[in-house]
C-alpha cells in the first residue's frame, strides 16, 4: 500500500490543492486555477514494505492552465 503522496518539487497554480487520499492509494487535484501557465511538478510516492524495506518513486508531470 502506499505511504503517502507529495509534491518534492515545483508547484500547482494559485486555486489548486493536491492531497493524499489516505486508504486509497491515490491523490486527487481539486480546485479552480486563478492563474494562467505552464506548471511542472514532481509527485513523489512511497509504499510500505512487506518483506522488505518499502519502495519509492517520482515522476514529472507538466500542466498547462490557458487563460
Amino acid at each position: 500500500p502506499v505511504g503517502d503522496l507529495s509534491i518534492s518539487e515545483g508547484t500547482l497554480p494559485e486555486g489548486l490543492e493536491f492531497s493524499f487520499l489516505e486508504g486509497e492509494d491515490a491523490a486527487s487535484i481539486t480546485g479552480t486555477p486563478t492563474e494562467a501557465g505552464t506548471f511542472t511538478f514532481t509527485i513523489s510516492a512511497w509504499c510500505f514494505g512487506t518483506q522488505v524495506s518499502g519502495q519509492t518513486g517520482e515522476k514529472t508531470y507538466s500542466l498547462t492552465v490557458d487563460p
